[in-house]
């Protein structure tokens, strides 16, 4: 009986870890803060507007999260052999604004390649 109900908790434990994986599929390549620019260069399949964008707010909260708050933050989003899918930039300081170009803070501009 007991092997039965540890077979049982096993398969459980196993199920829900793999219901439980994450739906973005990516790897951060660069991963740097240079002059209070965070600056990310991702490789992934994601080729999809709405899986970006989901993929921007992740990786500003990772950014946020540090102790150092950047001014603004780069996005590079490219495929496994290095083709540029999207870039990404955004500001969070007047500063951010100067950096980037961008007439707004915490609005991200995103264009598709």
């Amino acid at each position: 009986m007991k092997k039965i109900l540890s077979a049982m908790a096993l398969s459980s434990v196993l199920l829900l870890s793999a219901c439980g994986g994450n739906d973005t599929d990516y790897e951060v390549v660069k991963d740097t803060v240079v002059r209070g620019m965070q600056q990310y260069t991702i490789e992934t399949k994601m080729d999809d507007e709405k899986q970006i964008k989901a993929l921007i707010e992740e990786l500003e909260e990772k950014a946020m999260s540090n102790n150092t708050r950047p001014d603004s933050m780069w996005i590079n989003v490219q495929t496994k052999r290095g083709k540029l899918t999207a870039t990404v930039k955004e500001a969070y300081t007047l500063t951010g604004m100067n950096q980037t170009g961008l007439k707004e803070k915490n609005k991200p501009e995103l264009k598709m390649k």
